[in-house]
Parts: C-alpha cells; sequence; structure tokens
C-alpha cells in the first residue's frame, strides 16, 4: 500500500512468513521483490522463566540454546508442595498477573538483563501491561525523554 517509490521494507523477525509476503508484494507492484534474511544475532537469546506464584527468575535455556532441566526443576519447586504448574487455576492466574509481570521486570532490571521483549495474547493487555509499567519504573533515560 506503499508509494511506489518505496523500494525497501525492512520487517520484524516476527513476520510468520516472509516469503507469503514477498509474493503477495510482487503480485501487487507487478514487479519481484526478495527477501534478504540471516539467523546471525548480535544478541544471544536467553529463556527464563518466572513462574506465577513462583518466586524467582529462572534462566531455562542459555545463549547457546542449551536446555537448563536443573534450573527448571528449581522453578518448578519454587511454586510449592501440592501445587500443579500445568492446571493452575484460570482465576486465580489472572488475578496474580499485573503483579508477576512487575516482579518479573524488577528482577531484570536488579540482573541488568535487559533489553527483553514480553509477548502478550492480546492488545488490550499488552495496552494495560505497558501503562503499569512506566508508572512503576523510570525505563527511559534522559536523552530518551
Amino acid at each position: 500500500m506503499l508509494p511506489p517509490q518505496v523500494k525497501y521494507v525492512f520487517l520484524s523477525a516476527t513476520i510468520g512468513n516472509p516469503g507469503q509476503f514477498a509474493m503477495w508484494i510482487t503480485k501487487l507492484r507487478k514487479q519481484p521483490c526478495n527477501v534478504v534474511y540471516t539467523d546471525f544475532r548480535p544478541v544471544p537469546l536467553e529463556h527464563y522463566l518466572c513462574p506465577a506464584g513462583g518466586d524467582g527468575l529462572f534462566l531455562v535455556v542459555d545463549d547457546k540454546g542449551k536446555f537448563r532441566n536443573d534450573h527448571f526443576d528449581k522453578a518448578i519447586q519454587s511454586l510449592g508442595d501440592g501445587v500443579n504448574p500445568i492446571g493452575l487455576d484460570k482465576k486465580k492466574k489472572n488475578l496474580n498477573q499485573g503483579s508477576d509481570l512487575s516482579k518479573i521486570i524488577k528482577a531484570i532490571m536488579e540482573r541488568g538483563l535487559d533489553p527483553v521483549i514480553i509477548f502478550s495474547f492480546s492488545k488490550k493487555d499488552v495496552e494495560s501491561y505497558a501503562k503499569s509499567i512506566c508508572t512503576k519504573y523510570d525505563l527511559a533515560t534522559k536523552i530518551e525523554k
């Protein structure tokens, strides 16, 4: 939908099927569209787990892509005895989401693990979480402000 003089489009890595997108552009514009792709990650990706109702932030996949079973076990143990990590009550989980996200952000900042990406399943939740986080934490430098 961009003007004809636009020749380059840069997309997020979250685009599910860039090849299909390129075919769509080719069809619309009646000219070739090439996808340039790389697996290079300038910043190693790590995965952390912060169990809802648990206590702590646990590295479960390290920067080499290795699953850390010992850390996963500690994350599950942090839930305490008698807690089923798979079958958590949905209502109870929803009540704790805001405070759990706040705990995660606090732990990330204390450990210097930013920048991070936080995914949510709805636009409404994203906006709510963003407002909540921005009122509790100063995430911008003076220059950024």
